[in-house]
C-alpha cells in the first residue's frame, strides 16, 4: 500500500520510536524510505539499519525547518505516508496528498 515513506526525524526521545516505526512500514510494504532530520544529527547508523534491512533509504534535507517545507518535500518525493512524532498544524493537513502516521 505505502511505497514512499517519509520519515521525519525530530528530537532524539521519539527518534528510535519513529524510525523504527517506519521500518516496519517499510519491511511490509517493500517501500523506499526518506529520512529527514530537523535536527541535522548523523544519520549513518539509521541509514545503515535500513539499507541492512534491506530498504532502499535517502536523506532528504529542509530547506527551512517549517511544516509548511516538509510538505513540499513530501510532495516532491510523491510520500505516500509520512511518518513523524508530532501533528502537523491542523490547516495544513488539507494541503497533503499523503497519509500522516503520529
Amino acid at each position: 500500500m505505502f511505497q514512499r515513506i517519509l520519515v521525519v526525524l525530530e528530537d532524539t526521545q521519539s527518534q528510535s520510536c519513529v524510525f523504527n516505526t517506519a521500518l516496519r512500514f517499510a519491511q511490509a510494504n517493500h517501500a523506499h524510505l526518506c529520512l529527514v532530520d530537523l535536527l541535522e544529527e548523523d544519520l549513518r547508523s539509521l541509514t545503515e539499519t535500513a539499507t541492512i534491512a534491506g530498504i532502499r533509504v535517502e536523506v532528504s534535507e529542509l530547506a527551512e525547518k517549517t511544516d509548511q517545507a516538509l510538505i513540499e518535500t513530501a510532495e516532491n518525493w510523491y510520500a505516500d505516508l509520512i511518518v513523524m512524532s508530532h501533528a502537523l498544524h491542523p490547516e495544513l493537513i488539507p494541503f497533503l496528498s499523503c497519509t500522516v502516521l503520529t
